[in-house]
């Protein structure tokens, strides 16, 4: 069939409910260009054996195990067919124009080889989640605008998005290998963002493509699974 223009990723593990609204906001999309794979790594609290029954764009990858958040995404992005990956937390739910607006930023800065999404608190409509990832030259990496008010942003270039909301030119992400699988979780967007810009791409954070993410934040329960 046709190429999609967006292959979107959500990896999950325990999401709760929250996977079935995640989902759900990918369905929502006002373009239909797209396909979905829900990678789940392992699941023990029906979060993925509970979802609705979905139509041929979704793809549903169950691992049984905890490949961590990292592979998880390699795994789907080697299958995918669309121009650009665009990863999805299961605790983030995508505003209905989402795809729309990501289309417009890759089409208007052509020199783009990541996107990031801008991110609200779910229950906090007036407070960022995030307006990408930025990079300081000792190495340490963080979260723009994490907790700040909300104001009225405008398309930028940032270092790289941050992997909730994140969208990569899938050929660049693959030819690069993809994350780095060591990472497990955390900082693994800040490295393939790295990789991406020494070999001459940029990242645009959108101000128009928005995600809501959930306040309470599953990631540290992820990890601690690989530790424990």
């Amino acid at each position: 069939g046709p190429i999609p223009k967006f292959s979107v990723i959500i990896v999950n593990y325990n999401a709760g409910d929250w996977l079935a609204q995640s989902v759900a906001s990918v369905a929502a999309q006002t373009t239909t260009d797209f396909e979905c794979f829900i990678v789940d790594n392992g699941s023990t609290d029906n979060s993925f054996t509970s979802l609705p029954e979905l139509d041929e764009r979704f793809t549903l990858l169950p691992q049984g195990e905890n490949t961590g958040f990292a592979k998880g995404n390699n795994i789907a992005a080697r299958q995918a067919k669309g121009e650009w990956l665009a990863l999805l937390n299961p605790d983030a739910f995508a505003q209905t124009d989402w795809l729309e607006k990501l289309e417009n930023v890759s089409v208007n800065y052509p020199e783009a080889t990541m996107i990031g999404s801008t991110q609200y608190m779910a229950l906090e409509a007036e407070v960022f989640d995030g307006l990408g990832d930025e990079y300081h030259v000792f190495g340490l990496a963080w979260r723009a605008g994490f907790g700040h008010p909300a104001e009225s942003v405008s398309d930028r270039e940032c270092f790289g998005p941050c992997g909730a909301g994140a969208v990569y030119h899938r050929e660049t992400f693959l030819r690069l290998g993809g994350f780095d699988e060591t990472f497990f979780c955390y900082h693994e967007d800040v490295d393939i963002a790295f990789r991406m810009r020494l070999d001459g791409g940029l990242c645009v954070q959108s101000a128009k493509a928005k995600i809501d993410r959930s306040e309470e934040r599953r990631v540290g329960k992820e990890c601690r699974s690989r530790w424990s």
